[in-house]
């Protein structure tokens, strides 16, 4: 694609996003903005609840999906009704079409533009000292961290506030980030980040990158089978990672993992090597709406106990029980 051609598309996609949506690209406090099949849209604000924000008709929504499609050399038809994509100011955009919906749908989910510092969570009551105290030792003695909730709990944003530790408590480390869909940030001065894609898979994504010099390994989402290869160089000497995966509390969060490293590695108890690799574990509950994050659990993951994970859990805060 000429020069010229993309800055023509870029400026048609700009008109068809509407004033509406183009100014909520434009607020600070926008996370989410969502066309749904009636043709309504609806936008996520930090500490909001979500606000029906106008309509848009199907012609219009349609025509601003086939030039996202063009921006990234795709095109979307009913063979091939879902695009995913990066729009110019780093948004994610993701849509469908019939046969999948019954009218086009889209969500564009904006990054953050202001990664938080651990300090940060703790002065907005998200995570009490204590918790803060634990991912800063786990950050400094290298251990492995998961990091686990549901959609739109926060994990991501956490994630960033924990690489945000990383870069400044080990400048010197190398590291690796692997994604499938780019959303993590990280200012560390030797670091490098890496994309799945419909051809090459997370898993093969991980076994290439073990080959360049890591240090730490950072896991945007783990899915499936490619948990195998993050515990492979977990207990292989590649210490103080990170990664996230969707649970519904820390201990659940342990367990999924090893549903995902089995997948990889099928015919063996990998429960040992798992206690062996995971230290610290960080659970965020999905957000109830208008409400902000929340840190949940943060738990040491102990010995095994006659073949069960044992943790230990990091004071939480005062409304919240314990596992």
């Amino acid at each position: 694609m000429t020069m010229d051609r993309l800055n023509r598309l870029r400026r048609k996609l700009n008109t068809e996003l509407g004033i509406l949506i183009a100014t909520a690209l434009e607020d600070p406090k926008v996370s989410d903005i969502y066309l749904n099949d009636d043709g309504k849209i609806w936008i996520n604000r930090a500490g909001q609840a979500k606000e029906y924000a106008g309509d848009m008709e199907p012609d219009q929504a349609i025509s601003l999906i086939r030039t996202v499609a063009s921006l990234v050399h795709s095109t979307i038809t009913e063979d091939s009704p879902v695009v995913e994509a990066k729009l110019p100011g780093g948004e994610r955009f993701i849509c469908d079409i019939s046969p999948i919906s019954t009218a086009p749908t889209f969500c564009i989910r904006k990054p953050a533009r202001v990664v938080f510092s651990l300090e940060s969570y703790v002065d907005q009551s998200i995570m009490n000292e204590r918790q803060c105290a634990a991912i800063r030792s786990a950050v400094l003695s290298r251990y492995n961290i998961l990091v686990v909730g549901g959609t739109g709990s926060g994990k991501t944003t956490l994630t960033n506030a924990i690489l945000k530790e990383i870069a400044r408590a080990t400048p010197e480390d190398r590291i690796l980030i692997f994604e499938d869909t780019p959303e993590l940030q990280c200012s560390s001065p030797d670091r490098s980040f890496k994309l799945a894609t419909e051809t090459v898979s997370m898993r093969a994504l991980l076994r290439n990158g073990m080959r360049q010099m890591p240090d730490r390994i950072i896991v945007g989402e783990v899915r499936g089978a490619e948990a195998s290869v993050v515990l492979q160089a977990w207990n292989t000497g590649h210490e103080g990672g990170v990664l996230t995966l969707h649970a519904n509390s820390a201990r659940e969060g342990v367990h999924k993992f090893q549903e995902y490293v089995e997948e990889g590695l099928p015919g063996t108890d990998k429960r040992q090597a798992i206690a062996n690799a995971v230290d610290l574990v960080i659970y965020m509950p999905k957000r109830k709406e208008g409400s902000p994050p929340q840190v949940k659990e943060v738990c040491w993951l102990q010995k095994l106990r006659e073949g069960e994970y044992q943790f230990e859990t990091v004071q939480e805060v005062s409304h919240v029980h314990a596992i």
